[in-house]
């Protein structure tokens, strides 16, 4: 259950807020107006370490087909200007 603050409660045990917040969130409020509520921040997903892990990320590369489906026409291919 989310515990209720006044501000000057707030002010006067930041540090005890800040603990009970670790667990469930806290309510400041400022007279009859609810004013913030403070929360435990959940922590970011690791970031990949790369561009390409980015792209790729967790692709599941073995149901591809197999290479030799894409191997290289053997034909020379067209004339280059030397």
């Amino acid at each position: 259950m989310t515990k209720t603050w006044t501000l000057e409660e707030a002010k006067a045990h930041f540090q005890q807020l800040v603990e009970a917040a670790q667990d469930e969130p806290q309510l400041i409020m400022q007279g009859d107006v609810p004013l913030v509520t403070v929360q435990r921040v959940r922590p970011a997903q690791p970031s990949a370490s790369s561009a390409l892990e980015t792209i790729v990320g967790d692709f599941d590369w073995s149901d591809l087909p197999d290479e030799k489906l894409f191997e290289r026409h053997p034909s020379p291919g067209r004339p280059t200007d030397q």
